[in-house]
């Protein structure tokens, strides 16, 4: 899908001026996955599920902006290499706002890079959360931590125009930390 074509289970066009918005966890599915667009909620502090098995699991932003008004996702979980939210491609700016993450595990018991968030890399473009919110749990005997559990800078982390903003953190930790030559968080 491409901006302007007409989405199933979302209204708009996918502008800035006439953003797809979602209503069901279709929809949420359908609009994030297009290209460049703008994705947001058609009211405020949707639901969704990810053991309905509707929502994707990982969470993977391929639009441009995303402003969930609030949208909670529940149970995001990852047992194997890889992350929990990620971005489609290293070379583009991603924005993501007014979303909640509740409930997230990762159980890693391999040498496994394994990740909340990848944030990917791409000097030159920036990716910014806002009014955002994370928690969950990690557990195993192996957690591998060569590159963070939440990657929020590319390789140049000093830019002051990406990051997190107004943005909340609760995680539970339990396990032996290894091959740790970052930060968990950075």
């Amino acid at each position: 899908m491409a901006v302007g074509e007409t989405l199933p289970h979302c209204t708009g066009t996918g502008t800035s001026a006439d953003p797809y918005k979602y209503s069901t966890a279709e929809g949420f599915n359908e609009a994030i996955a297009v290209v460049d667009a703008y994705v947001e909620a058609t009211e405020e502090n949707l639901i969704f599920d990810v053991n309905d098995g509707i929502v994707s699991n990982p969470i993977v932003q391929t639009c441009y902006s995303l402003n969930g008004k609030g949208t909670t996702i529940l149970n995001l979980y990852r047992t194997s290499s890889g992350s929990l939210i990620n971005f489609a491609t290293n070379n583009k700016s991603y924005i993501m706002s007014n979303m909640n993450f509740y409930n997230m595990m990762i159980v890693n018991n391999s040498s496994a890079g394994i990740r909340f968030i990848n944030w990917g890399n791409g000097d030159d473009y920036v990716r910014n959360f806002y009014n955002c919110n994370f928690s969950g749990i990690i557990r195993g005997s192996s957690i591998y931590s060569d590159t963070g559990i939440i990657v929020t800078a590319s390789n140049n982390y000093t830019r002051s125009d990406q990051g997190m903003h107004n943005c909340t953190f609760n995680f539970n930790i339990q396990g032996t930390l290894t091959n740790v030559s970052k930060p968990l968080f950075y």
